[in-house]
C-alpha cells in the first residue's frame, strides 16, 4: 500500500512512446582552412566530404586549424554541418590559354567577376582556368591540355566521335587536372568551346557546363574570340627497342605536359574580426543549423566572437551556442584558479576587453569546460580541444539514440569516451560546486572507476536548457 503524505503527490509518467533522436540535426562552424568557398556557409555530410571541400591533400596537418578536429568529432553523430571558411584577401591562381600559348597568372585574381563578363581575358585569350576557390592550393594543381586542333590529340580524341569529320566539327579538348606534388589524376573533363558540341552519344560537351561540377577548378569560355586550344606536350627521351635491329635505342617521344596554376594565395592572417564576419553567413535563416559551435583556438575563444556568437543564437532563436572556457584561464597552476578565472570570464567581471560581457541571460547560449585531449590520427599526436565539440557530439548521440527528456549529462546518458583531460575536475570537488554554481558545464571525473561524465543542463543563467526546444 502506497503512503500518502501531506504535499506528497505520486504521478506516473509513460516513457513507452518517446519522441525518437534524428541524425540530422545540423551543426554550424566557422574554420580557419586553406581552401573552400570563403564566407558561404557549405554543407558536409561526412569526415570524407570535408575533409575533400576543405583541404587538398584529404587530410588536416599539424599546421592546421584545430577546429578541424572539432567538426571530425561532430561528424562522428551527423550527417549535416555547415562549415563557412574565414579568410582574407586569398587569391585565385590560374592559367589563360590563346591558340598558340598557355601563360600561368603573373598575379593571383581576388574575384573572377571579369571573366563571368568576357571582360578579364587578354585580346587573344579563348579560355581560362582557375581553382574552384582562392588559395595557395591552387599552385600544386596541373593541368594537361589534349586538343583535337594537333596530331598529338587527334589519335587520342578520335574515338569520341563517329569519324574525324565529326571530331573536326565539335572542336574538342580533354581538361585533364592532377595533383603534382603526387602526380595523382584528379579529374578529367572531354569538352568543347562551342556551346552545342556534343559526342557520338548525344554527350553535352560546352566547357563551362561540363566542368561546372568540378571540386578543384573552374572554366571560363571567351565567347567572344574564335578558335581552339592546342595541346600542351613536351618531348621526353624514352628507352624503346629497334624492331629492325633488336637493339635498345633512345628515342624522342611526345607526351602530355601538366601546367601549374599559378598566382594563388592563402592572405592575411586572421584576427577575431574577421572570424566575426564569417560567422555573419550564419544569419541567414535559411541555413538550417541547431547547434553552432565554438572551434578551437585562441581566436575562438576571444571574447568579440563568443558575444557574437551569443548574438547569433539570439537573433536567429532557433539554434543553440556552444562556448568554450577559455585555455589561456585553465593554464593558472591550481585548479581552484583555473575554475576562478574561467567564473570571472563568464560573468563579465574581468579587465574589459578581456572578458564576455556582464550580466548575460541567453537562454541559447551555454559554456562547457574543460579543454579535451583529443587523438588526431592523421599525424599521430594528441591535440587539445574545446569542450564544444565532445558536448554537441554528446547532445546529438542522445538525441539520436533516446529523444527528449534525456539528456547529455549524468554518469549514464552523459558519459564521455575516446577522450581524456589534463585537468581532470573531481565529480565532488570545490571547483565542481563552484563551475555549476556560475552555470557552467563541465566534464567531471569520477576518480572511484576512472571515467569522464558531462555535469549540464546549465545555460549562462541558472535555467533549463533551451536545448529541449531544438
Amino acid at each position: 500500500m502506497t503512503r500518502q503524505l501531506p504535499g506528497v503527490y505520486v504521478k506516473f509518467q509513460d516513457y513507452s512512446t518517446l519522441p525518437e533522436g534524428t541524425n540530422n540535426l545540423a551543426v554550424g562552424y566557422v574554420l580557419q582552412s586553406k581552401r573552400g568557398p570563403i564566407n558561404q556557409a557549405e554543407l558536409v555530410t561526412s569526415p570524407t566530404d570535408f575533409l575533400s571541400k576543405f583541404t587538398f591533400s584529404g587530410s588536416p596537418t599539424i599546421k592546421d586549424d584545430r577546429t578541424f578536429w572539432s567538426i571530425l568529432q561532430v561528424l562522428k553523430y551527423t550527417n549535416q554541418v555547415y562549415v563557412v571558411r574565414a579568410a582574407k584577401n586569398a587569391l585565385y591562381g590560374g592559367i589563360e590559354y590563346t591558340s598558340i600559348a598557355s601563360t600561368p597568372f603573373e598575379e593571383g585574381k581576388a574575384d573572377l567577376d571579369a571573366y563571368e563578363s568576357n571582360t578579364g581575358f587578354s585580346e587573344t585569350g579563348l579560355l581560362v582556368i582557375t581553382g574552384v576557390d582562392a588559395g595557395a592550393y591552387n599552385n600544386e594543381i596541373g593541368i594537361g591540355i589534349t586538343s583535337y586542333a594537333d596530331d598529338f590529340g587527334k589519335a587520342i580524341l578520335r574515338d569520341y566521335f563517329e569519324d574525324e569529320a565529326a571530331m573536326t566539327a565539335a572542336e574538342p579538348f580533354l581538361i585533364t587536372v592532377v595533383d603534382t606534388n603526387t602526380d595523382e589524376i584528379l579529374e578529367e573533363f572531354l569538352v568543347s568551346r562551342l556551346e552545342n558540341a556534343k559526342t557520338f552519344d548525344g554527350t553535352p560537351l560546352y566547357v563551362e557546363t561540363v566542368t561546372a561540377g568540378s571540386g578543384y577548378i573552374k572554366v571560363f569560355n571567351n565567347s567572344t574570340v574564335t578558335g581552339s586550344v592546342l595541346s600542351t606536350t613536351k618531348q621526353v627521351s624514352v628507352r624503346q627497342r629497334n624492331e629492325e635491329t633488336g637493339l635498345i635505342e633512345r628515342v624522342n617521344k611526345t607526351v602530355l605536359d601538366y601546367q601549374n596554376l599559378a598566382g594563388g594565395a592563402d592572405g592575411d592572417d586572421l584576427t577575431v574580426e574577421d572570424l566575426v564576419g564569417a560567422l555573419d553567413a550564419f544569419s541567414d535563416k535559411t541555413i538550417p543549423v541547431s547547434l553552432l559551435g565554438n572551434g578551437s583556438g585562441t581566436l575562438y575563444e576571444h571574447p568579440t566572437y563568443q558575444s557574437a556568437l551569443i548574438a547569433l543564437a539570439e537573433n536567429r532563436k532557433d539554434c543553440m551556442a556552444f562556448l568554450n572556457s577559455r585555455e589561456i584561464d585553465e593554464k593558472a597552476t591550481f585548479n581552484s584558479k583555473k575554475a576562478s578565472n574561467i567564473i570571472t570570464y563568464k560573468k563579465g567581471a574581468g579587465a574589459e576587453g578581456d572578458t564576455l560581457p556582464s550580466g548575460n541571460t541567453s537562454y541559447l547560449a551555454c559554456m562547457y569546460a574543460p579543454h579535451i585531449n583529443y587523438s588526431d590520427v592523421f599525424n599521430s599526436r594528441q591535440v587539445k580541444l574545446g569542450a564544444d565539440s565532445t558536448a554537441i557530439a554528446g547532445w546529438l548521440n542522445v538525441i539520436l539514440n533516446t529523444g527528449y527528456p534525456y539528456a547529455f549529462a549524468g554518469p549514464q546518458d552523459g558519459l564521455v569516451n575516446g577522450v581524456s583531460t589534463t585537468w581532470k575536475i573531481g565529480d565532488m570537488s570545490g571547483e565542481a560546486t563552484n563551475l555549476n554554481d556560475a552555470s557552467i558545464n563541465y566534464i567531471a571525473y569520477d576518480a572511484k572507476v576512472g571515467r569522464y561524465y558531462m555535469q549540464c543542463q546549465n545555460t549562462l543563467q541558472i535555467a533549463n536548457s533551451s536545448l529541449r526546444n531544438i
